[in-house]
């Protein structure tokens, strides 16, 4: 299973289609979209949205994190590729707890360009052993990281963008 926060026409959604793309040839892969920001991408049993607009509130947030969760659990997810910090966080809280075997993070941009909240919360997270692995686009993006823990940066591979 892939996990990006929004469905718009962007880079990380294009980077998640190839990505979904290429794996779906050896494996039953599912993308999943937290929510829909633009109509871009036909949706299908193995391309999903869980809400069609942006949550405006904490209990809308509640719902879609609720659907993902139940999806995670339904799907019996072997493998999550998480893409973007919301999702990174929130997807690999879930993957975790529920014992998805494997679980991939993938920081899109340098570290300062995401919310404050975020970063602490990947921080913890990449820290304490959520992320299995945890993809750098660049090493641009890697060195952004560097005055993390050396247990988060253990996990960090760069694969270029």
């Amino acid at each position: 299973m892939i996990l990006v926060t929004q469905l718009e026409a962007g880079g990380v959604q294009s980077a998640a289609l190839k990505l979904k793309e290429g794996l779906s040839d050896q494996y039953d892969t599912k993308l999943i979209f937290l929510y829909r920001k633009t109509e871009v991408i036909p949706l299908n049993n193995s391309t999903i949205c869980l809400s069609e607009s942006k949550p405006e509130s904490a209990f809308q947030n509640i719902k879609i994190f609720y659907k993902l969760f139940r999806l995670l659990l339904k799907d019996k997810t072997y493998s999550l590729i998480t893409l973007g910090h919301y999702s990174n966080v929130f997807g690999q809280i879930f993957a975790f707890f529920l014992r998805v075997p494997l679980r991939i993070a993938s920081q899109r941009n340098p570290m300062q360009f995401n919310p404050p909240m975020m970063i602490k919360l990947d921080k913890i997270l990449g820290n304490f052993g959520f992320y299995d692995h945890n993809v750098m686009v660049s090493k641009s993006v890697l060195d952004s990281f560097s005055s993390f823990p050396k247990k988060y940066l253990s996990k960090c591979v760069v694969i270029p963008n």
